[in-house]
């Protein structure tokens, strides 16, 4: 590193340098011993998907169900969603599950930042097929997310949220009304205690919402004490 001139007058000067870790920073001249003030690294969409995965760690195995009219819903966390009916009987006091449909299995997550600007794919071992799919432009799939920019989330009840996360299920049952496969989005978001919420979609596909504290601020401050 060139060591800055000096002047017994003149300011201090200030010569930037690059660290091995891709970090930036200034060597501020200040009498005899040189100080490097460090700029803050911008995150990276792997920094993100390291930070996060490691958040929702205790998400890990999970498995939520909702029980709302005829039909039940399963969600387990980057795994499945499963369409189920309860029957019971109260003739012989028994509980059957029926017509048992799969509303797809886990396969890619969309990550959008705090900043609500910046949308990152990461984790999505079959993008190439995803972006060969025809695109849908309904108010139904886009799901309040457009452009990086997010409609209010009113299950985070006041509190700050780190980011949104939007996991895709792909390749479930036949819907006969359309001859697809089924498919899912589910948005895990923060922080209301009601996990799991099922917002209907096109025909054969479902939109759901997870909420979790996990994904609040708070959690990420607390963590790093």
């Amino acid at each position: 590193v060139p060591t800055p001139s000096r002047d017994s007058e003149a300011s201090p000067e200030q010569t930037s340098i690059s660290a091995n870790d891709g970090t930036e920073g200034v060597i501020a001249d200040e009498g005899n011993t040189p100080q490097i003030q460090q700029t803050p690294k911008k995150k990276t969409a792997q920094d993100w998907k390291v930070e996060m995965d490691e958040l929702l760690k205790p998400l890990k195995g999970l498995c939520a169900q909702t029980h709302k009219g005829w039909w039940s819903y399963e969600w387990c966390y980057q795994d499945t969603i499963t369409q189920f009916h309860v029957e019971i009987s109260k003739m012989t006091s028994t509980v059957q599950v029926q017509d048992i449909t799969s509303l797809g299995e886990y396969e890619t997550r969309k990550f959008i930042t705090l900043d609500q600007e910046d949308v990152k794919k990461i984790d999505s071992p079959d993008q190439a097929e995803l972006e060969a799919e025809e695109p849908d432009d309904s108010e139904e799939e886009n799901d309040g997310v457009e452009k990086g920019r997010l409609e209010d989330n009113f299950l985070a009840q006041g509190r700050p949220e780190l980011a949104r996360i939007q996991d895709k299920y792909m390749h479930g049952t036949i819907c006969p009304e359309t001859n697809k496969e089924r498919e899912s989005t589910v948005q895990l978001v923060c922080c209301s205690k009601a996990i799991l919420q099922r917002r209907k979609g096109l025909v054969h596909r479902d939109n759901v919402h997870v909420a979790t504290d996990l994904m609040s601020i708070y959690e990420v401050e607390e963590s790093k004490t």
